[in-house]
């Protein structure tokens, strides 16, 4: 994976709604994930391309995975994967499939059997 350049700071910045200064501190500290900047980087870029509606999605994929030396799989995935969303069991915030989240209202296995009552 490609490093965060000096060039991409400001955008970052500007994106994450963090000071630039701040923001720069942090990638040198070494405290910023460069797989998550550089997936916000892309679809920011490829949005921006494609609101233009002059290129085609092709040519776009191409010239902003050349800009940031990432292969044109990481572009489309950036773009066009949804992020999964996590549940959480509201009692012992064990992660829960979404389907156990909908039928026990939010519980996990152990704590719907924590909470049967037998005579």
């Amino acid at each position: 994976m490609n490093r965060i350049r000096d060039k991409d700071i400001p955008r970052l910045a500007m994106l994450t709604k963090v000071n630039q200064d701040d923001f720069a501190k942090l990638v040198s500290m070494g405290l910023i994930d460069h797989a998550p900047a550089m997936r916000l980087l892309v679809k920011y870029s490829f949005q921006k391309l494609k609101n233009k509606k002059y290129y085609k999605i092709k040519q776009i994929v191409k010239a902003v995975a050349d800009e940031y030396g990432v292969t044109e799989h990481f572009v489309h995935d950036s773009v066009y994967t949804r992020k999964k969303r996590l549940h959480y069991c509201t009692q012992c915030m064990r992660l829960i499939s979404a389907r156990d989240n909908i039928r026990n209202n939010g519980l996990c296995d152990d704590c719907v059997s924590k909470n049967i009552i037998v005579d």
